[in-house]
C-alpha cells in the first residue's frame, strides 16, 4: 500500500471528491506552466490519469481540433468519430489523414489499413494503449478486424446518422449494437459526438445525464459502496447509472467554486474508472498500465 493523503480519508466518497480534485488542480498549474512537481502524491505523480474534464484531453483536443469541430456538418461524422476512437492515437491520425472525401461513396479503407501496418512495421506506435479493444474472438489482425468493422458501419450509414430529435441514450443502444463497436466505445463517441455544433445530439434533452458504464467506472463505482471488486457485472446497467446521478447530485455541491462544476454525466463516469485505477495502484492490487513522470527534475 503506498501512503497518500487520500487514502487517509475513511469515507470513499471523502477519496474521490478528494483524487477528482487534485487531478483537477494538476492540470491547472501545469496549464499555469508551473514547474514540476504539480503533486505531492506519489501516484498522481508517477501514474498516468485522464484530465477530469474529457474535453481537455490531448486526444480528444486533437480529435476536436482537427476533425469534429472544422467537419461538425457532415452528416457522417458520427463514423468519422468511430474511426478516431478506433485508433485514439494524434500522429496515426494525423498520417492516414480524414477518413472521408465529401460526396464519395466509400471511406478511405487504403490509408487506414496501410497507415496502422507501416506504422507497426516501423516500431511506431499505431493504436493508443487507453482503450482496451479486442478482436472479438476472430483469428485475424486487429486492423484486419476493424476495417471490417468499418465496412460494415460504413455501408449502414444511412440508417446510423443521428436525427433530430435524437437522445444519447436512444442512439447509444442503435450504435452500440452494431457489430464490434460495444457499449465502451460507442459512449466515448457520443462523448465526442455531443459536442459538435449544430447537430442532433448537441441538442439532445439527456446531454448532460447520459452515460455509459464500462469495467473501470463499475469497479469504481463498487469502491465507493465498500463491495467486492468480482461483483462488477452484478448491477445491471439502468441501476448502475440511477446510481450515478445520484452520486453527481451528492458531490456537486462540493465542487461547486470549481472548473468540475461543469461536468456532466460521462465526466463523472470517467472519474469512477480514474479512481478505480488510483485505488488499484494505491493498495497494491495491480500494477498501473501506463507510467507517468511527474515527479520533480533531477
Amino acid at each position: 500500500m503506498i501512503a497518500t493523503v487520500i487514502g487517509a480519508l475513511s469515507n470513499p466518497v471523502d477519496r474521490l471528491v478528494m483524487f477528482v480534485k487534485e487531478r483537477q488542480r494538476i492540470y491547472e498549474v501545469r496549464q499555469a506552466g508551473k514547474p514540476k512537481p504539480w503533486t505531492s502524491d506519489p501516484v498522481l505523480q508517477t501514474v498516468r490519469f485522464s484530465n477530469m474534464l474529457r474535453e481537455n484531453d490531448t486526444v480528444t483536443k486533437w480529435i476536436a481540433q482537427t476533425w469534429r469541430d472544422p467537419f461538425h456538418d457532415w452528416p457522417d461524422l458520427w463514423f468519422v468519430m468511430v474511426v478516431a476512437r478506433l485508433v485514439n492515437e494524434p500522429a496515426t491520425l494525423a498520417e492516414m489523414g480524414f477518413p472521408l472525401v465529401s460526396g464519395s461513396k466509400h471511406w478511405n479503407r487504403e490509408a487506414f489499413e496501410q497507415t496502422i501496418v507501416c506504422r507497426r512495421a516501423a516500431g511506431l506506435r499505431a493504436y493508443n494503449p487507453a482503450y482496451m479493444l479486442t478482436t472479438c474472438n476472430k483469428t485475424i489482425s486487429k486492423v484486419q478486424h476493424h476495417v471490417q468493422m468499418l465496412d460494415s458501419l460504413w455501408a449502414a450509414r444511412e440508417t446510423l446518422r443521428p436525427r433530430r430529435p435524437e437522445t444519447l441514450l436512444n442512439y447509444h443502444r442503435v450504435l452500440s449494437e452494431w457489430y464490434g463497436l460495444g457499449s465502451f466505445l460507442t459512449g466515448q463517441v457520443i462523448a465526442d459526438l455531443k459536442y459538435a455544433k449544430d447537430t442532433p445530439l448537441e441538442q439532445a434533452k439527456d446531454w448532460m445525464t447520459f452515460a455509459a458504464s464500462g469495467p473501470g467506472s463499475r469497479r469504481g463505482m463498487l469502491r465507493l459502496e465498500e463491495r467486492p471488486l468480482k461483483e462488477w457485472r452484478a448491477d445491471s446497467e439502468d441501476l448502475w447509472w440511477h446510481k450515478l446521478i445520484r452520486l453527481r447530485d451528492k458531490i456537486m455541491p462540493r465542487l461547486k467554486y470549481t472548473k468540475l462544476y461543469e461536468a456532466h454525466a460521462q465526466d463523472v463516469q470517467n472519474w469512477l474508472c480514474e479512481f478505480d485505477k488510483y485505488e488499484r495502484v494505491r493498495l497494491g492490487q495491480g500494477p498501473a498500465k501506463q507510467k507517468y513522470n511527474g515527479r520533480p527534475d533531477k
